[in-house]
Protein backbone atom coordinates (compact mmCIF):
# COMPACT_ATOMS: atom_id res chain seq x y z
CA UNK A 1 0.00 0.00 0.00
CA UNK A 2 1.77 2.91 -1.06
CA UNK A 3 2.06 6.73 -0.31
CA UNK A 4 1.84 6.58 3.26
CA UNK A 5 2.67 8.35 6.20
CA UNK A 6 3.64 7.05 9.79
CA UNK A 7 0.11 8.02 11.44
CA UNK A 8 -1.25 6.28 8.04
CA UNK A 9 0.59 3.50 8.18
CA UNK A 10 -0.69 2.32 11.73
CA UNK A 11 -3.68 3.01 10.33
CA UNK A 12 -2.97 0.77 7.51
CA UNK A 13 -1.44 -2.22 9.72
CA UNK A 14 -4.64 -2.02 11.76
CA UNK A 15 -7.09 -2.49 9.01
CA UNK A 16 -4.77 -5.26 7.65
CA UNK A 17 -5.53 -7.00 10.93
CA UNK A 18 -8.80 -6.48 10.90
CA UNK A 19 -8.61 -8.08 6.91
CA UNK A 20 -6.76 -10.98 8.34
CA UNK A 21 -9.02 -11.45 11.51
CA UNK A 22 -12.26 -11.76 9.24
CA UNK A 23 -10.57 -13.64 6.28
CA UNK A 24 -8.97 -16.19 9.21
CA UNK A 25 -5.45 -15.48 7.44
CA UNK A 26 -2.29 -13.83 8.93
CA UNK A 27 -1.22 -10.45 8.53
CA UNK A 28 1.73 -11.06 6.55
CA UNK A 29 -0.37 -13.03 4.28
CA UNK A 30 -2.84 -9.86 3.76
CA UNK A 31 -0.04 -7.13 3.31
CA UNK A 32 1.74 -9.57 0.68
CA UNK A 33 -1.39 -9.18 -1.51
CA UNK A 34 -2.81 -6.61 -0.50
CA UNK A 35 1.34 -4.48 -0.31
CA UNK A 36 2.26 -3.27 -3.45
CA UNK A 37 -1.18 -1.99 -4.73
CA UNK A 38 -3.52 1.48 -3.96
CA UNK A 39 -4.87 2.13 -0.89
CA UNK A 40 -8.42 2.42 -1.68
CA UNK A 41 -8.17 -1.37 -3.65
CA UNK A 42 -7.47 -2.56 -0.03
CA UNK A 43 -10.04 -0.47 1.58
CA UNK A 44 -12.79 -1.87 -1.07
CA UNK A 45 -11.99 -5.41 -0.31
CA UNK A 46 -12.42 -4.93 3.37
CA UNK A 47 -15.55 -3.46 3.10
CA UNK A 48 -16.63 -6.08 0.82
CA UNK A 49 -15.37 -8.90 3.03
CA UNK A 50 -16.75 -7.04 6.06
CA UNK A 51 -20.02 -6.81 4.46
CA UNK A 52 -20.10 -10.55 4.09
CA UNK A 53 -18.66 -11.79 7.19
CA UNK A 54 -20.72 -8.96 9.42
CA UNK A 55 -24.38 -9.03 7.60
CA UNK A 56 -25.57 -12.52 8.51
CA UNK A 57 -24.26 -11.64 12.38
CA UNK A 58 -26.70 -8.47 11.74
CA UNK A 59 -29.38 -10.35 10.08
CA UNK A 60 -29.72 -12.63 13.08
CA UNK A 61 -29.28 -10.04 15.79
CA UNK A 62 -32.58 -8.11 13.96
CA UNK A 63 -34.37 -11.48 13.79
CA UNK A 64 -33.69 -12.21 17.50
CA UNK A 65 -34.89 -8.33 18.25
CA UNK A 66 -37.95 -9.42 16.24
CA UNK A 67 -38.95 -12.10 18.27
CA UNK A 68 -38.83 -11.52 22.06
CA UNK A 69 -40.94 -14.83 22.54
CA UNK A 70 -37.80 -17.20 21.69
CA UNK A 71 -35.23 -14.70 23.48
CA UNK A 72 -37.87 -15.22 26.86
CA UNK A 73 -37.54 -18.91 26.03
CA UNK A 74 -33.77 -19.18 25.87
CA UNK A 75 -33.73 -17.56 29.36
CA UNK A 76 -36.52 -20.13 30.98
CA UNK A 77 -34.53 -22.76 29.64
CA UNK A 78 -31.30 -21.55 30.99
CA UNK A 79 -32.53 -20.51 34.16
CA UNK A 80 -34.10 -23.82 34.38
CA UNK A 81 -31.06 -25.93 33.58
CA UNK A 82 -28.98 -23.53 35.88
CA UNK A 83 -31.54 -24.18 39.05
CA UNK A 84 -31.07 -28.12 38.13
CA UNK A 85 -27.50 -27.52 38.50
CA UNK A 86 -27.49 -25.32 41.43
CA UNK A 87 -29.68 -27.54 43.79
CA UNK A 88 -27.27 -30.53 43.27
CA UNK A 89 -24.63 -28.29 44.46
CA UNK A 90 -26.99 -26.50 47.32
CA UNK A 91 -27.86 -30.10 48.41
CA UNK A 92 -24.02 -30.86 48.84
CA UNK A 93 -23.26 -27.64 50.56
CA UNK A 94 -26.09 -27.54 52.91
CA UNK A 95 -25.06 -31.30 53.90
CA UNK A 96 -21.54 -30.50 54.22
CA UNK A 97 -22.58 -27.31 56.55
CA UNK A 98 -25.42 -29.72 58.34
CA UNK A 99 -23.02 -31.98 59.63
CA UNK A 100 -20.32 -29.91 60.28
CA UNK A 101 -22.69 -27.02 62.20
CA UNK A 102 -24.34 -29.60 63.87
CA UNK A 103 -20.90 -31.70 65.24
CA UNK A 104 -19.86 -28.35 66.41
CA UNK A 105 -23.14 -27.17 68.13
CA UNK A 106 -23.03 -30.57 70.30
CA UNK A 107 -19.36 -29.77 70.91
CA UNK A 108 -20.25 -26.18 72.08
CA UNK A 109 -23.16 -27.53 74.10
CA UNK A 110 -20.76 -30.23 76.08
CA UNK A 111 -17.89 -27.86 76.32
CA UNK A 112 -20.22 -25.33 78.24
CA UNK A 113 -22.03 -27.73 80.15
CA UNK A 114 -18.47 -29.35 81.79
CA UNK A 115 -17.30 -25.58 82.57
CA UNK A 116 -15.01 -25.42 79.38
CA UNK A 117 -16.42 -22.09 77.30
CA UNK A 118 -13.33 -20.89 77.33
CA UNK A 119 -11.60 -23.79 75.80
CA UNK A 120 -14.06 -24.35 73.28
CA UNK A 121 -14.23 -20.69 72.07
CA UNK A 122 -10.43 -20.42 71.59
CA UNK A 123 -10.57 -23.64 69.47
CA UNK A 124 -13.33 -22.45 66.76
CA UNK A 125 -11.65 -19.36 66.54
CA UNK A 126 -8.07 -21.28 65.91
CA UNK A 127 -6.51 -21.26 62.75
CA UNK A 128 -6.25 -25.32 63.23
CA UNK A 129 -10.14 -25.47 63.27
CA UNK A 130 -10.30 -22.88 59.99
CA UNK A 131 -8.49 -25.59 58.42
CA UNK A 132 -9.69 -28.77 59.15
CA UNK A 133 -13.72 -27.36 59.25
CA UNK A 134 -15.40 -26.55 55.88
CA UNK A 135 -17.98 -23.80 57.68
CA UNK A 136 -17.33 -20.51 59.65
CA UNK A 137 -18.35 -21.16 63.69
CA UNK A 138 -18.07 -17.12 63.89
CA UNK A 139 -21.99 -16.43 64.27
CA UNK A 140 -21.77 -19.39 67.29
CA UNK A 141 -18.96 -17.90 68.69
CA UNK A 142 -21.08 -14.84 69.61
CA UNK A 143 -23.29 -17.30 72.06
CA UNK A 144 -20.24 -18.17 73.93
Amino acid sequence: MRGQTDGAARHADNLAGIFAALNGETKQNVLRVFGGGNFSTFKSALVDLAVAKLGPICAEMQRLKDDPAFIDGVLVDGAGRARAIAAENMACVKDILGFCCSWAADYLQQASHYGLRSRARAFFSSASAATLLPCSFKAMLRFL
